[in-house]
């Protein structure tokens, strides 16, 4: 049997199967080869829930204004980038924090988070 020829081109898959028989195996292929490219495309538009970021930001603006270890993680990140991208960066790291606070059912502790 002859192999079946694949071009994929701009997330559509175009086949030409040189064999007949292998239509059905070209199909298949091509639809788990047009999830793949759908999995690794980056998505059109904004996910998670933005008052949830914004409760974040918040609480990175707070935490920069009173806790010495986040103002030197803000510092820091915002002297590497800028200090949007720094204070997002606090923001994902108390929310990660936020999240196995609550998973494991324990106190908030400053030494794990930085």
């Amino acid at each position: 049997m002859r192999p079946v020829i694949l071009r994929v081109l701009k997330a559509r898959v175009i086949l030409r199967p040189i064999a007949v028989a292998s239509i059905v195996a070209v199909k298949a292929m091509a639809k788990r080869k047009v999830k793949i490219i759908e999995r690794m495309a980056p998505t059109v538009g904004a996910l998670g829930d933005k008052y949830l970021a914004w409760a974040f930001i918040e609480a990175a603006n707070f935490a920069i204004r009173h806790s010495e270890k986040a103002k030197r993680f803000y510092l820091k990140k915002a002297k590497a980038t800028n200090s949007i991208v720094a204070r997002k960066a606090l923001a994902h790291k108390l929310a990660r924090a936020c999240y196995w606070v609550m998973r494991n059912q324990e106190a908030f502790n400053e030494d794990l988070v930085f």
